[in-house]
């Protein structure tokens, strides 16, 4: 049984994520920030129909060393989802750019030496498409977002530098077929817990102010991850059609209703 290191699955896309690769017959090592969230964890994918049988937890902080080589050990593959995500921006911009870029290091690096034949990175539209002077052009893979350009914010930042150093690395090793990169822009859906999270947030925030925005609904996004084992090494960028109004407003009373 093909065997997956799933970072960050205690949040809304690494649950989702985790969820599927379990329903498709993996076994899902996942990584949790602490152990107080396990039960929680294993809970919320068994109530989304998972197997958690072949579920296993382990606690790993992107900002430190200790048990990214136990955690890839034994692992046929790598889906590095764990990054900060933040409605409102820090202060100090290092509180979000630090962890992602360090996280995505110890997790590629990790991965690489325990021989994964694929590494699947969350990166995000927002390595791509910010800080622009002219966007009179279609938007790809081969884009950057300027970090010297107007209203780039750290989050933003944070995805570009993580993105940047991953390329990078497996560049350096000569690995550059086993990486993928997934570029989704906001990911929404049904939630698998009671913790609304920043998705959920931005939900509420959308949907009050009746905006519209592209999105990527989670069960879908899930299914990209999965694609994304397959084919060369290469970036993803992830959009769905324009989401009405009155959609955000549909989220916004089950969001309303389950967190007054």
């Amino acid at each position: 049984m093909e065997r997956v290191l799933v970072t960050g699955v205690s949040g809304f896309l690494g649950s989702h994520v985790a969820r599927l690769l379990l329903q498709q017959g993996y076994a899902v090592r996942g990584s949790i920030r602490s152990r107080a969230k396990a039960e929680v964890v294993r809970q919320s994918l068994q109530a989304g129909g998972a197997d958690i049988s072949r579920l296993e937890l382990v606690e790993l902080d992107l900002l430190s060393d200790r048990g990214w080589s136990e955690a890839a050990a034994g692992c046929d593959f790598l889906q590095h989802i764990a990054s900060p995500f933040v409605l409102i921006m820090p202060k100090d911009k290092n509180d979000l750019v630090r962890p992602a870029v360090e996280g995505t290091r110890r997790a590629l690096t990790a991965a690489i030496g325990a021989g994964h034949k694929r590494m699947v990175l969350t990166s995000s539209l927002a390595a791509i498409d910010c800080g622009h002077r002219d966007y009179r052009h279609t938007f790809t893979e081969a884009d950057w977002t300027e970090l010297d350009g107007p209203l780039v914010t750290a989050y933003a930042e944070s995805k570009t530098r993580a993105e940047r150093e991953a390329w990078t690395l497996v560049e350096r090793e000569g690995q550059r077929d086993r990486l993928a990169v997934i570029n989704p822009s906001a990911i929404l859906g049904p939630l698998l817990d009671d913790d609304p999270g920043t998705t959920a947030a931005l939900i509420l925030r959308c949907a009050k102010e009746l905006a519209r925005f592209r999105g990527w609904e989670a069960n879908a996004a899930g299914d990209g991850f999965l694609i994304a084992f397959d084919g060369p090494g290469r970036a993803h960028p992830l959009w769905d059609e324009h989401l009405s109004a009155g959609t955000l407003v549909g989220h916004r009373h089950r969001v309303e209703t389950l967190f007054p």
